[in-house]
């Protein structure tokens, strides 16, 4: 997974799951609390590769995540266009999802500035137009959502949404694919 959500300064909980059910389902989990190594994302699930902070993304302060309460932090990436991103290295924990054809990735965001770039993109090496296996720009800098799985940009590979993003505020997105 390669998030590069440079749009959104604040970035908290992403995870992935193959189904819509309990937590033991989930194929990540990040939730941006544990600062410890100020270089490394933990999966806090344990399913997953820890991700590496790249550029100037940080982890935020405490109580800058979605709550603003106590140890809540976010993933800070700082401003449109700086090349912040957290990446998870590539492996065999996404296989599930490719298998049975069904992922979700689920995550709060805080959009300060709007601009041309990626709130999240999970590399497929067999898929068309940058290996987009699983991505999106939520928004992009014309203010559309575009979510592309499996490929890009038209057709049944991207879904599009307009006026669906609030700057200045905490939003919750879920995307998801299934079989069908």
């Amino acid at each position: 997974m390669k998030v590069q959500s440079v749009l959104a300064p604040l970035f908290c909980a992403v995870f992935m799951s193959t189904q819509l059910v309990h937590g033991l389902d989930l194929l990540a989990y990040f939730d941006f609390n544990d600062n410890s190594d100020p270089a490394t994302a933990l999966d806090v699930s344990g399913n997953a590769p820890n991700a590496a902070l790249n550029g100037p993304a940080a982890f935020g302060a405490n109580g800058s995540g979605v709550t603003g309460t106590g140890a809540d932090k976010a993933l800070s990436l700082g401003t449109v266009g700086n090349g912040a991103s957290a990446i998870v290295p590539a492996g065999t924990h996404f296989d599930s999802a490719v298998e049975n054809q069904a992922m979700a990735v689920s995550w709060w965001q805080k959009i300060d500035a709007i601009g041309n770039t990626s709130s999240f993109w999970i590399h497929a090496p067999t898929a068309s137009n940058n290996q987009r296996g699983f991505q999106a720009h939520v928004p992009w800098g014309d203010g559309t959502i575009y979510f592309d799985q499996a490929g890009c940009c038209g057709g049944p590979l991207r879904l599009t949404l307009g006026g669906a993003t609030t700057v200045g505020e905490w939003q919750h997105f879920v995307l998801q694919r299934d079989a069908d």
